[in-house]
């Protein structure tokens, strides 16, 4: 796990591996985006708020079919909450002000939470249908070896700092079979169709004109 205190290896500085034009269903490219570097820039930010946190205060994802383990949530800006879903907003932007005032300032954002998978944990391969016409951002926090983001049977890394860009809406699962939690920042973006154009997305059911 990266200390904070100290820089992170070429290991981390290094993009997670980027998928090719032809294969839309795999991951996209980070720099097609402009905010990218607007959401990476608020890395230390985030990950200060992040271990200030007590693990108690993570909430575990409702719908228990779809992992094995723990999937633990900390919402920041609100999106899509599942029926019975019940989180304190308020008391959440108490927690970590900073972070929730940066995400405040990223165009187009629709939502935004800390994912926490412990170790041994898995999600079930799945598709992120109430999430359509935006872009699946992962920013990585905590990223142990071994915590690994599959479509079929292509894996992908996070690095701690970066993006990871992906279509939600193309069946993935996620797998930490490390001794400590992976944590992540995950965001939506709405995609522009300049953005959609430049990063040759073709599987937008939607998205505005500008």
């Amino acid at each position: 796990m990266h200390d904070p205190r100290e820089p992170r290896d070429a290991h981390d500085q290094r993009r997670p591996t980027e998928a090719g034009s032809d294969d839309p269903g795999l991951l996209l490219d980070p720099d097609c985006f402009t905010f990218t570097k607007a959401i990476e820039d608020g890395y230390e930010t985030f990950l200060a708020e992040l271990n200030q946190l007590d693990s108690d205060e993570f909430l575990r994802w409702p719908h228990e079919d779809a992992f094995d383990g723990e999937w633990l949530v900390y919402p920041l800006v609100e999106h899509c909450r599942p029926e019975g879903f019940e989180v304190d907003m308020e008391r959440h932007a108490r927690r970590c002000p900073h972070s929730v005032e940066f995400l405040s300032r990223i165009p187009r954002l629709r939502g935004a939470a800390f994912s926490r998978l412990t170790p041994g944990s898995r999600i079930h391969p799945h598709c992120d249908h109430e999430v359509k016409g935006v872009i699946r951002a992962h920013l990585g926090l905590h990223i142990p070896d071994g915590s690994n983001l599959y479509f079929d049977e292509t894996h992908h890394r996070w690095a701690e700092g970066k993006l990871l860009l992906f279509n939600g809406q193309e069946r993935h699962s996620v797998v930490n079979e490390s001794p400590v939690p992976r944590d992540i920042l995950m965001v939506d973006i709405e995609l522009v169709l300049r953005e959609a154009a430049v990063a040759g997305v073709e599987w937008v059911p939607w998205c505005p004109e500008r």
